[in-house]
């Protein structure tokens, strides 16, 4: 059955356009008009005439005609955007016809092998010369290996030659691969989409580009890793640098360099090919990141409507612009483009997906309902969105639906360990905690990596008030992934609520050490500094603590802690 869903594209059902004859018969003629443009004029005419003059003779230009009319019903029905590449067996199907055309007008021009030889040459002349003549150079291919090229010296110059570039499917990684196999001194590339696991030690069964660069960096070392983007926020206990082209890990000596250091010909200018569009596109949200980790928003915004612009109505590109949008905190911007998104491809669920994500955020539950059911209509990897769907079941505390959900999820995808650690939450709200228990087991099981499995399990635990059990969790954890800065927040957490306040102390600092934005650790250590009697810098703590976390009741909280501690100093 995975045979034959494979090679009849069962996962692309979805790109299959309604029947409609008024429509379909528009796009076939449309079809009509870009095989003419692509054979040539003259091309076209020995076809027409092949076929009107020779069917009567030979039953094999029937085929031919069949070839031809079945990829047209092929472009009206099958909805992507790079349909014009499809149409080359039909180009072929028009060669055939033409050199029947060419028989026939030659039979009725006589049998003289030299009249015969010229009429020939004179079709073969007309065919020839105005295709000919419309080649020009392609920009948008010097383009392709400039950006190639491009990243390329990125990482040798932030890894050393000795490097290797970790993607996760990322559009550039195609020239890259190009440059790599085929130019002297390639770097070698590892796509988590098409490349061997055993590379990277026989990591399989998991589509998680972080326990892959966790991998790579076992093997490697994480200063010969170059990442292509777009990335987590953070990897293996630091926050991921544009240098040039590619992501690094650490901050390599003398800085990171701007992507606009490099010349890039062709970018921007009148793109043919689909994909040539998308690698345009995809250059500019990589610039529109750079902008955004510097803090510039008017730069971002620029380089994303010329992404947008590019690309032209790609879906994938404008979501891809609304995550940048998100990232950079501009969520207004990030909630247009999504909705552009849908517009611009109503069918693909991703887009809905994305969209039901952000109403989510902001609290729009039951729109989000709709978008995600939306979202899993021709779905081929459904499993994600029926975890965002029970999660916004859950967030409703609709227990039953949120569960149907999960269980849903882990029937299609055993490995996603996301359905098991929402299902053990759900369970846990339902007061089924024995199952809850059980549900975080089996993610650990699934991916003994993910800290999150550690975090929600030890959370569990503590709430059940087995202070000890959390710790061998947390520990367990720990073993795995040491500079885990939520683990290690969670150990103090866990020290505190034991009262053993020094061990608290010490934990928390350490988490605070390895990520410095953590606002539950920050107030946790306010509260461990109070309760040992440090004032002064439980009072430094609190008032950093208020300084970043939102309006709200732990705030509260902490603003009243923080007067009482400074009435007290007075």
């Amino acid at each position: 059955s995975g045979f034959l869903s494979h090679i009849t594209a069962q996962g692309y059902r979805w790109r299959l356009r309604q029947f409609a004859l008024l429509a379909r018969s528009s796009d076939s003629i449309e079809f009509m008009g870009v095989i003419a443009r692509q054979a040539g004029l003259p091309l076209a005419i020995l076809a027409v005439a092949g076929l009107v003059m020779g069917v009567w003779k030979k039953r094999i230009i029937l085929a031919f005609a069949a070839l031809v009319a079945l990829f047209g019903i092929h472009y009206a029905m099958y909805n992507i955007p790079d349909i014009d590449s499809h149409i080359f067996p039909a180009l072929i199907g028009m060669g055939a016809l033409a050199g029947f055309g060419i028989e026939r007008i030659a039979r009725l021009a006589g049998r003289s092998f030299r009249r015969g030889a010229m009429l020939v040459s004179i079709c073969a002349f007309l065919i020839l010369v105005p295709n000919l003549a419309r080649i020009r150079p392609r920009a948008d291919e010097w383009f392709a290996i400039d950006y190639a090229h491009a990243i390329q010296e990125s990482a040798r110059k932030a890894c050393g030659d000795s490097c290797i570039v970790i993607t996760g499917g990322h559009l550039s990684s195609f020239p890259l691969f190009y440059a790599s196999l085929v130019e002297e001194g390639g770097l070698p590339v590892f796509d988590l989409t098409a490349s061997d696991p055993s590379v990277l030690g026989g990591l399989k069964g998991t589509a998680n580009i972080e326990a892959f660069i966790a991998e790579a960096a076992k093997v490697y070392g994480r200063s010969r890793l170059a990442l292509l983007g777009p990335l987590p926020p953070r990897l293996l206990g630091s926050t991921p640098r544009i240098f040039g082209m590619v992501y690094v890990l650490d901050d390599p000596p003398g800085g990171c360099p701007s992507p606009l250091d490099f010349e890039m010909r062709g970018v921007g200018e009148d793109l043919r090919e689909y994909s040539s569009r998308l690698l345009s596109g995809s250059y500019y949200l990589h610039i529109a990141r750079w902008h955004a980790l510097a803090g510039d928003t008017a730069g971002v915004r620029a380089s994303v409507e010329q992404s947008l612009s590019a690309a032209r109505d790609d879906v994938a590109t404008h979501i891809n612009a609304a995550r940048i949008y998100l990232d950079a905190g501009m969520g207004q911007a990030a909630y247009l483009v999504a909705l552009k998104a849908v517009e611009v491809d109503p069918e693909f669920f991703e887009a809905h997906d994305f969209l039901a994500n952000l109403l989510t955020a902001t609290g729009r539950i039951d729109e989000a309902i709709a978008r995600y059911k939306l979202a899993l209509n021709g779905n081929p990897a459904p499993a994600a969105v029926h975890v965002n769907l029970a999660n916004a079941y859950s967030m409703k505390s609709d227990h039953t639906r949120a569960l149907e959900h999960y269980r849903k999820a882990i029937d299609l995808d055993r490995l996603l360990v996301n359905a098991h650690i929402g299902m053990g939450l759900t369970l846990e709200a339902s007061g089924k905690y024995d199952e809850a228990l059980s549900s975080f087991r089996t993610a650990a099981s699934v991916d003994s990596t993910s800290e999150i499995v550690y975090h929600a399990h030890a959370a569990l635990l503590l709430r059940q008030g087995d202070a000890a059990g959390a710790m061998v969790i947390l520990r367990r954890g720990l073993s795995v992934r040491p500079e885990a800065a939520n683990l290690i927040s969670d150990l103090g957490l866990t020290f505190l609520r034991q009262d053993r306040l020094d061990s608290a102390i010490v934990y928390l600092e350490r988490s605070l050490t390895v990520d410095p934005s953590q606002l539950t650790a920050r107030g946790n250590l306010a509260v461990a500094l109070e309760r040992s009697g440090l004032n002064a810098r439980a009072i430094e703590e609190y008032r950093a603590y208020i300084s970043l976390a939102p309006p709200g009741r732990l705030r509260d909280r902490a603003e009243e802690a923080l007067r009482m501690l400074e009435q007290e100093s007075d």
